[in-house]
């Protein structure tokens, strides 16, 4: 298989995807990790003196415009559609007392 062909092989495209995302993540969690080192480390340079550590100690304690971020996973959904009306339940209840009343 050549080269060009192998790169449109879609079990390739897929693992290199993965790849990808794996490495991301690795990298996402070495840095939160860190995190509180890193931010010393600024502080630190910050008060020696240092304006590009001032200015990303400032962006990151004072946030401008923090935008919050709804799950995919999430959905509006009230009381009654997830476990229906008070009124089915009720008919449910009576529906089963009939039931044990046939039983006797």
């Amino acid at each position: 298989m050549t080269i060009y062909r192998w790169k449109q092989d879609s079990d390739v495209i897929q693992r290199a995807r993965w790849l990808s995302t794996q490495n991301e993540v690795a990298g996402d969690l070495v840095a939160r990790r860190e995190w509180t080192r890193i931010m010393e480390a600024a502080a630190k340079l910050a008060i020696s003196g240092n304006v590009a550590a001032m200015k990303f100690s400032e962006s990151r304690a004072w946030r401008k415009g923090v935008r919050v971020e709804q799950s995919l996973l999430s959905t509006t959904v009230s009381v009654q559609e997830l476990f229906g009306s008070a009124k089915v339940d009720e008919g449910e209840e009576l529906d089963e007392q009939q039931s044990e009343g046939d039983d006797r």
